[in-house]
């Protein structure tokens, strides 16, 4: 489970499955990223609620 919570939390390893543009920033609890995906024409903020060490994740961002 340590790996999939890596490759989530990882901006390093999360680039090499989902993101276009890159990830920056690692997702911890009270901390706000950016993200770029292939759908969006641009990055976007990822607040991350809450990180529970390889246990999970809970995200916000605006929809719009």
């Amino acid at each position: 489970m340590c790996e999939v919570f890596e490759a989530v939390v990882n901006p390093e390893k999360l680039s090499g499955y989902f993101t276009t543009g890159g990830a920056k920033g690692r997702l911890e609890t009270g901390t706000t990223i950016m993200r770029d995906f292939h759908d969006f024409t641009r990055a976007f903020p990822i607040q991350d609620i809450e990180a529970g060490k390889n246990r999970r994740t809970i995200l916000q961002w605006d929809a719009k």
